[in-house]
């Protein structure tokens, strides 16, 4: 908590913190459909389906989770499909979905929407694994491949996500923009025929139909500014942060909007305790909260 001195008639708080990260886990094999004795290897390869001999399960949940608006329960393997709502996450409720052959698991958070829209073995033996999150905020921990040939790959209205062996969290606003942050491994981001590239502490934004920016430390040092106005604008003061653009931000619950570059000011009045109470947030939900004192007098 920052103590401004009551001296001065600008009183400056300047707040300086980084943003740490915790992990996941995973687990479970696939069955296959038993294929008939007479066929040849070449038409096992063929024939097979891989929808049938991969999958997509929930690990574990809470709250209201719904499939194509049916509820589900822990175990219940999510089929592929290109068409419906998909996995919904209503108000408080979350959901941990497992792959198979313990290739990672991806986390959807409240008011949340995503589709499984494809899992294949390729005749190499790699697998290859396509989401859609439509809406709201997903982490994702993906283990490195053995096969080169295997990917994953979340799509949303802004663009592609593409890792092999990585941690990140997309968030995809009502508006269609989507925020990505690297956790650890790289991701790479695509849309409109652009790519960026986002190493670990990395991320990127973009919107529908335009070429995504990638950005520095998510996790760099916020900085926040706080000025007591003069006497013509008594009782009010004006707040300045610089933040990543990537991050969300709110003073007392209230978001506020930051610029392209990540800074807003703002001009409010002054609380009847004194507080402000300034709340940073990055795509994977992790909070740096800075409390600002503005001395009684005032």
């Amino acid at each position: 908590m920052t103590h401004m001195m009551p001296s001065v008639q600008l009183a400056i708080a300047l707040i300086s913190a980084s943003l740490l990260l915790p992990v996941s886990p995973l687990s479970r094999l696939a069955t296959a459909t038993p294929l008939a004795a007479t066929e040849t290897l070449s038409n096992r390869e063929t024939n097979r389906n891989p929808q049938q001999e991969r999958y997509v399960r929930i690990q574990s949940l809470e709250g209201t989770v719904t499939y194509n608006g049916n509820p589900v329960q822990e175990g219940d393997r999510i089929p592929v499909d290109s068409d419906g709502p998909g996995l919904q996450t209503g108000e408080n409720s979350r959901v941990t979905l497992e792959m198979d052959d313990t290739i990672g698991t991806v986390s959807l958070d409240e008011n949340s929407q995503l589709r499984v829209t494809g899992l294949e073995i390729l005749p190499s033996g790699g697998k290859t694994t396509q989401m859609y999150l439509a809406q709201g905020r997903s982490r994702a921990k993906i283990r490195d491949f053995n096969n080169p040939d295997s990917s994953f790959d979340i799509d949303t209205p802004s663009g592609n996500a593409g890792v092999r062996g990585t941690e990140f969290g997309l968030v995809v606003l009502p508006d269609g923009e989507t925020r990505m942050a690297v956790v650890s491994g790289r991701v790479v981001f695509r849309n409109a025929g652009e790519e960026v590239q986002c190493e670990s502490g990395f991320g990127a934004i973009a919107e529908p139909e335009q070429p995504p920016t990638g950005w520095g430390q998510v996790w760099d040092e916020g900085r926040v500014r706080l000025e007591v106005l003069s006497e013509e604008n008594e009782g009010k003061v004006r707040l300045e942060a610089q933040i990543s653009p990537v991050n969300f931000v709110s003073l007392n619950g209230n978001s506020l909007e930051a610029n392209e570059e990540g800074r807003f000011i703002s001009v409010i009045e002054i609380p009847d305790d004194g507080i402000l109470r300034v709340e940073v947030t990055d795509p994977l939900r992790q909070t740096q909260v800075y409390e600002l004192v503005v001395p009684s007098q005032y």
